[in-house]
């Protein structure tokens, strides 16, 4: 969809975003963002949401496939019915407008992180 959405961008006049295509340093990017999006339409166990909750980070994400086993709705991430574009821009304004839930977010995440999704703890298990 690369294609439609450079297409949008430019329709839109956005000036701040940018399309990074393949990287091999996401958990770099991912420890200099606020809040990670995922507005898949089916998702397997959602591993780089995994990988964002174990970096303290807050997660807004679709309740597509395995994404709700590893988002707490409410705790460490907020989960929108997939393609609800409204549901996505409210959950991730509450967040911006909110940096004190944000912040709690974040750390409820990498708690919950730790405790399910630490290789040591899944081995354990």
């Amino acid at each position: 969809l690369e294609g439609e959405l450079r297409r949008l961008v430019s329709e839109l006049g956005l000036k701040t975003v940018r399309f990074l295509g393949w990287r091999d340093d996401v958990p770099a990017l991912t420890k200099g963002a606020d809040i990670v999006v995922a507005t898949s339409l089916a998702e397997g166990l959602g591993s780089s949401l995994c990988e964002a909750q174990a970096a303290g980070k807050p997660v807004v994400a679709t309740r597509a496939g395995g994404i709700p086993e590893v988002i707490e709705d409410g705790v460490g991430g907020m989960l929108v019915e997939p393609a609800d574009h409204a549901g996505v821009a409210k959950a991730l304004c509450e967040l911006i407008d909110d940096p004190a839930r944000r912040q709690a977010m974040g750390q409820a995440a990498a708690v919950r992180a730790r405790r399910l999704f630490d290789p040591d703890a899944i081995a354990r298990q």
